[in-house]
């Protein structure tokens, strides 16, 4: 499938049959939560925590000039690994409880959180969505998951750690580093292998999400055919992507590019979405308003006549009943 750059108005209808049918799945990243007030501070988003990490290296006294020069024009990846290294763990902690837990959330965003969408990937290591959303199961990296545990709780899957358990644990994972980045590739192989298989079978919506140093996201795509695919794989943005970004959108195996005036903006179609789902939803159980439901017991003969689903039935009603 060749990658479209769209407006929502164009692809609304499939989108919300995406939707209806359950097969659309968010990954959410730093834009998401950029600016969020948090325990003691706001949380950063990808470029403001890389300058966060360069002027503490700086001021530490522990590289040169050439070695900041360097950075400054490096990745995030590369900058968090330096950050790691020459940074005590202490100190990482106190920015990562200030900025990172008890985040709060604007209604837009904690509506976009109510929808039962079926579980959520995200990219962030912050407690947005378990705090302000029922998606309280959280699941690692670099562990071996059960997959019934979908069916059962509503997941956030967190593909680079979470805060509260980097704070607790000394031995913690978290893929932030290019080092972390490039073991996950192995390590972290149970979840790269679901993303994997929901890029070919689920429709995925990329949302806060700039990409542009996403190494575990981007062997997970290398490993998609885009010919053999014909799900989506949506990128919610307000700005049109420069040719460079495309190709970097291409590799990612992104198939629309959805434009947006502002921030805003996606939050209020997305919320009409919902609306136009509850009434669709409305329409779809009309034919079943002749039905009265019961509880079923034990006694079968007391039970004959109803039609059963799990522990429920329904009986058509008599005149009697209506």
């Amino acid at each position: 499938m060749a990658m479209r750059i769209v407006t929502f108005d164009e692809i609304q209808t499939e989108f919300l049959n995406n939707m209806r049918n359950r097969t659309l799945i968010p990954i959410i990243g730093a834009g998401f939560t950029k600016h969020c007030l948090s325990s003691n501070g706001t949380v950063p988003d990808g470029a403001e925590y890389r300058s966060y990490m360069i002027s503490q290296l700086d001021s530490s006294g522990k590289l040169d000039n050439a070695d900041i020069q360097q950075l400054e024009r490096a990745p995030f990846s590369i900058v968090a690994n330096a950050y790691h290294d020459f940074i005590d763990r202490s100190i990482r902690n106190v920015y990562l409880r200030n900025n990172f837990t008890n985040v709060k959330l604007p209604k837009e965003k904690i509506d976009f959180l109510s929808y039962s969408w079926p579980y959520i990937y995200t990219l962030n290591i912050d407690d947005a969505i378990e705090y302000n959303s029922r998606f309280c199961q959280i699941i690692l990296p670099n562990k071996k998951v059960d997959p019934t545990i979908y069916d059962h709780d509503l997941c956030v899957i967190k593909l680079h750690g979470d805060v509260h358990n980097i704070l607790a644990y000394s031995d913690a994972d978290s893929i932030l580093t290019r080092v972390e980045y490039l073991k996950s590739i192995n390590k972290n192989r149970a979840l790269l292998s679901k993303i994997e298989h929901d890029m070919v079978y689920q429709n995925l919506l990329y949302i806060g999400c700039s990409l542009d140093d996403e190494l575990d996201l981007l062997s997970s795509a290398q490993m998609v055919s885009n010919e053999d695919v014909q799900t989506a794989r949506y990128l919610f943005t307000t700005h049109r992507p420069t040719p460079l970004q495309m190709k970097q959108y291409e590799n990612q195996r992104i198939t629309h590019i959805v434009l947006f005036e502002n921030y805003d903006d996606i939050y209020q179609s997305l919320q009409t979405l919902f609306e136009q789902l509850k009434q669709l939803c409305i329409e779809d159980l009309k034919p079943y308003n002749m039905y009265t439901i019961h509880t079923a017991d034990s006694d079968y003969e007391s039970n004959k006549g109803y039609l059963f689903f799990g522990k429920s039935c329904i009986k058509r009603r008599s005149t009697v009943d209506r």
